[in-house]
């Protein structure tokens, strides 16, 4: 595992691209903008442009191309900027008040999101890289180098009357063409941006919090927020719906709808990492084990102290066989969080899966004293005992679990094949009948009952349950053969002549 020697891998890449652009702006009195992704106005790709200049961009004009149209443009950028001011001063104002310059009523529309002629930069390159990194996450972003002062354009700060002015240390540039041409620009690779954005918000507070410091931010950080966590919200109910599904395709369908939900909370914040653990699990859940490893590994990168990103990163090495990768997970999640009964079973379960059934013991029983209403924890207590040849203990650990979850069909299988191979045919059949209602689709538990009613000698019921089984694509032949030697030895260890046919259906070819 290099868990933390990635972690520090791309620290080392987020501090290098914050080098280049000191060493960048070195040579000069810069002031930054950051941009998520680059305005495509073509045919000047790269320009840094107005929101003002980009709405007068039509179709038309970005298919012909905008050298011809300059001149129109530019006195369309002035007429409106002239009427603006005109219509927000009788607005705004009563004859006779105090009123403020033409730029500070710009400012303050820019600053409400209206269209101006303002081009937005700052003092602080630092802000400028979370303005790269703060959207547009499936495409690279950009930091503009400018120089404070040109011929081309005209820069002054507005006034902290408007408050996000300071927290953002703001400089608004303006120039009658409605573009400008940067100086230098530093682009920001779109898969290094969440590990930016988390940078700069752990060493340098800077964050959507900190830098929209206002009303008007804090209703921009509430939409922000709400959206991408409703987002969640659906994909997490539609993962439990999943869960509860015991038709394969129903369960695929709910799992593609978790999946859609949890990408587009992505898609409205990168830096979610609970989103990147649940889709990790969905795509764990359907077997698709490369994509599930990146989600948790973006999460750890992230986040490494989360310790969930690790527990359920150590599931995903173990459902693949890597029991040791498995176990080291889970290990760094009981270092973090050593309270959660969930990370011991897990590590339980592993333990089991390489032999080491003492251990296994010592991990179920922790994740019980933690919760004692666990029951995952008791089913497994229970496998462990059964395999030991323990069933009376056995039962009793299933029972315990199907006490706590009335519904759990596994506990309630795994106390069939219990309740069977202790010799109590009657109890078995009960639990194997409820795993029938409960999971019908099931064909494995009809062979177990099938095979059940055979040593009851209640030859027509066990004879329907067998061939259901294996009409619906259960090799019955390997699953008898793996608990008896032959039809023969079945026969002799219950006291029993199987009928002819149904021997035949048991029978090794």
């Amino acid at each position: 595992m290099n868990t933390q020697s990635d972690s520090q891998n791309e620290l080392n890449r987020v501090l290098e691209k914050i080098q280049e652009i000191v060493e960048k702006s070195a040579d000069g009195d810069y002031i930054y903008r950051g941009e998520p992704e680059e305005h495509q106005e073509h045919p000047y790709h790269g320009k840094v442009s107005s929101s003002l200049y980009r709405s007068l961009l039509t179709d038309s004009i970005m298919e012909e191309g905008i050298e011809e149209y300059r001149k129109i443009i530019e006195s369309n950028i002035a007429n409106m900027e002239k009427g603006t001011l005109e219509s927000a001063k009788e607005y705004l104002y009563e004859p006779g008040s105090e009123t403020i310059s033409d730029f500070e009523i710009l400012a303050r529309l820019q600053h409400y999101g209206g269209k101006t002629n303002l081009i937005d930069f700052t003092t602080d390159y630092l802000i400028a890289l979370f303005f790269a990194c703060d959207g547009s996450h499936h495409k690279d972003g950009r930091v503009i180098l400018q120089k404070g002062e040109s011929e081309d354009y005209q820069s002054e700060t507005p006034s902290e009357a408007i408050k996000r002015v300071e927290s953002q240390k703001s400089v608004l540039l303006r120039s009658p063409t409605g573009f400008i041409n940067p100086d230098v620009v530093v682009v920001i690779p779109k898969e290094l941006k969440l590990s930016v954005l988390n940078y700069l918000e752990k060493y340098h507070d800077i964050s959507t919090k900190k830098i929209y410091k206002d009303v008007h931010g804090f209703i921009k950080w509430l939409g922000r927020y709400f959206d991408p966590t409703l987002e969640f919200g659906k994909g997490v109910i539609c993962q439990n719906r999943a869960g509860l599904e015991n038709n394969r395709q129903e369960k695929l369908k709910w799992y593609e709808k978790a999946y859609e939900h949890f990408t587009e909370a992505l898609r409205l914040k990168s830096d979610f990492i609970e989103v990147y653990i649940h889709r990790g699990v969905v795509f764990r859940d359907v077997d698709q084990f490369d994509p599930a490893l990146k989600d948790f590994n973006v999460a750890i990168e992230a986040a490494p102290e989360f310790p969930n990103a690790y527990n359920e990163r150590g599931r995903c090495y173990a459902k693949m066989g890597d029991t040791e990768k498995a176990l080291n997970d889970f290990n760094i999640a009981i270092d973090l969080d050593s309270e959660k009964a969930d990370f011991y079973n897990n590590r339980g379960i592993t333990y089991k899966d390489i032999g080491e059934i003492d251990l296994a013991i010592q991990n179920y029983n922790k994740a019980i004293d933690l919760d004692s209403e666990f029951p995952e924890a008791y089913n497994n207590l229970g496998v462990v005992y059964d395999e030991k040849g323990e069933h009376d203990k056995a039962i009793d650990y299933y029972s315990k679990a199907i006490a706590l979850r009335s519904y759990y069909a596994n506990a309630y299988n795994n106390r069939g094949k219990a309740y069977r191979d202790k010799g109590d045919a009657v109890h078995a059949i009960f639990d194997f009948s409820v795993v029938i209602l409960l999971k019908p689709d099931d064909a494995t538990t009809y062979y177990y009952r099938g095979e059940t009613l055979l040593r009851m000698e209640r030859w027509k019921e066990a004879r329907a349950d067998l061939k259901k089984s294996s009409d619906r694509g259960v090799d019955i032949i390997a699953l008898f053969h793996n608990d008896h030697q032959s039809v023969e030895d079945f026969e002799q260890k219950n006291d029993l002549q199987l009928p002819e046919d149904i021997a035949a259906m048991l029978r090794q070819q």
